[in-house]
């Protein structure tokens, strides 16, 4: 109903006859087969989101190789490949036992995340050389980043270190590394730079 309808007829009825409770009603009537019409259409959305939600990383890479086969893009079905390849050598491995689940595939992944920034830094530094190289590289990283593990914070990171100052009984600038090396085997999902830093601050090197 328009915002300037006036009701000039009988008993403030408009112009085609309709009482304004009739209007409203027949307002609530349309809204009603609205949504009847479009719930086949939210409910399939979100049978899609959940189903999305719920996939493995192995199902997901899966899903973004078959579209970039698909589309050819080449980077994207390269790098996929790549982790696959990894992951295949990290099972082989002797004495792997595990599951290939996502804890498999973050583990795997954060690694070679880890090779392939090293390597596109040492790229970088060769200049016009090393500039496609070094582009292929940074995209791979920036593509997996989404499938690492989350790291702890500076703050989580620097109570784990005093933690471990405190344990080992240290305050020598010498056994940073031995302090370093202490906090890396025994927690996960630590950034490793992050760690070696702190460790120095809080033992003043």
């Amino acid at each position: 109903m328009a915002p300037n309808a006036q009701f000039k007829g009988p008993r403030g009825r408009d112009s085609r006859g309709y009482s304004v409770p009739e209007i409203r009603d027949r307002v609530l009537d349309l809204r009603l087969l609205t949504l009847h019409l479009m719930r086949p259409a939210i409910t399939a959305t979100l049978a899609l989101f959940e189903w999305e939600i719920s996939m493995t990383i192995q199902e997901e890479l899966a899903s973004e190789l078959k579209e970039a086969i698909k589309t050819g893009d080449a980077a994207r079905r390269n790098v996929i490949r790549q982790v696959e390849t990894e992951i295949a050598v990290a099972k082989a491995a002797p004495g792997f036992k595990g599951d290939v689940d996502d804890e498999l595939y973050s583990k795997t992944i954060a690694s070679y995340v880890k090779k392939m920034e090293k390597a596109r830094q040492e790229f970088t530094a060769l200049g016009d050389r090393g500039a496609d190289q070094a582009a292929k590289l940074a995209y791979e990283v920036d593509y997996l980043s989404r499938w690492m593990p989350q790291l702890a914070g500076e703050e989580e990171t620097r109570a784990l270190v005093r933690a471990a100052i405190a344990e080992l009984g240290v305050d020598d600038p010498k056994m940073a590394g031995r302090v370093t090396g202490h906090i890396m085997k025994s927690a996960s999902g630590l950034d490793g730079g992050l760690v070696n830093r702190l460790v120095r601050e809080e033992l003043g090197a």
